[in-house]
């Protein structure tokens, strides 16, 4: 039998890692890209500059890469279990600091670019000594919301047994499954993307301290499930990225905003007031998008056209590209502190 809840889901701390190398977009364009794009350097410091993009930490350096033979896919995912783990333990050893690790009940990890069995929560598990009853789970291949269903498995968990901690984090290594090819949307990818990690705890004891989740909403739109695509292909990861979704996130977010925030008795305007005891909202507004195909349209970030539909106050937005409405799982957290 599980033990009845007895409080709010709260996050009780917040965990990053970044592999030690970083390059400039400057550099980017300059010493990778200037030869595989023909020298056209004017074209893409324009496309590099609207993905607002200072620099970007990397496990495989672009330099080297994109300068010889393209690696295949076993190469990559060798990469991956390598330096998944040495993120992983960076993020699990912060959040384990100071804590008894049996008070760690479920373990997350999630992660959209690669893949190993047994997977990286079970080695964490084993080198940091968590319990041999702990629940593991590992969730890949989602996308950009990915990390959104490893919390859900975590709010369920604690809700459960609210005695228990959850662990859940989320890393990904886009560096290793970069092309050699001279495309607007390879040129887009390589604007954006990077290699990071994060994890979060959670608890619902009574005395937990931090921000509340205080509901969650998700909706699937169906219609265009060809918008975003993460394929496997012989030489690696294949991301595409249709034009239209910056617009099918603008048209959705409105009514999807109001269903999240409705049943807390919330509206936007609390949002955008940080009324009712500092409500942030969290998820969908981190996450940017090019809003063109095409070299010489405008590129703004997806949390720039939300903050402009309503008039929403943001400190920060994460530089990975964010799902597709109309073709995914679209899924937030509104919390409270």
């Amino acid at each position: 039998m599980g033990q009845a809840s007895t409080g709010q889901a709260r996050i009780v701390s917040v965990q990053k890692a970044v592999p030690p190398q970083y390059i400039g977009q400057d550099e980017v364009i300059e010493s990778v890209l200037g030869d595989l794009y023909g020298g056209d350097l004017i074209g893409l410091a324009e496309l590099f500059s609207r993905s607002q993009v200072r620099k970007r930490h990397y496990v495989w350096d672009p330099r080297k890469v994109l300068a010889g033979s393209m690696p295949m896919i076993g190469d990559r995912m060798r990469a991956w279990e390598r330096h998944v783990l040495e993120l992983g333990e960076d993020l699990v050893r912060q959040s384990l600091a100071g804590l008894d690790p049996d008070r760690i009940g479920t373990f997350v990890m999630v992660s959209s670019t690669g893949y190993t069995n047994p997977g990286p929560e079970v080695t964490l598990a084993k080198q940091f000594g968590l319990r041999p009853d702990l629940r593991r789970t590992f969730i890949g291949h989602m996308g950009c919301y990915a990390a959104f269903n490893g919390i859900k498995v975590a709010l369920d968990a604690v809700a459960a047994r609210p005695a228990e901690l959850a662990l859940v984090g989320c890393v990904e290594l886009s560096s290793l499954h970069m092309h050699d090819e001279a495309t607007i949307e390879q040129a887009v990818v390589h604007s954006l993307f990077g290699d990071a990690g994060g994890m979060v705890l959670i608890s619902a004891a009574p005395d937990a301290v931090g921000p509340a989740i205080i509901g969650t909403h998700t909706e699937t739109h169906y219609a265009s499930s060809d918008a975003m695509t993460l394929r496997i292909h012989d030489e690696s990861f294949r991301m595409t990225l249709s034009p239209t979704v910056p617009h099918l996130l603008a048209r959705a977010i409105g009514p999807f905003l109001e269903r999240l925030l409705a049943p807390a008795g919330l509206t936007a305007a609390d949002v955008r007031a940080g009324r009712k005891s500092s409500i942030w909202w969290a998820g969908c507004s981190s996450w940017t998008t090019p809003s063109s195909g095409r070299p010489g349209r405008s590129w703004p970030t997806t949390a720039t056209a939300r903050r402009r539909r309503f008039s929403l106050s943001c400190t920060r937005s994460c530089r990975s590209p964010g799902p597709d409405p109309e073709s995914t799982e679209y899924s937030s957290r509104s919390v409270r502190g």
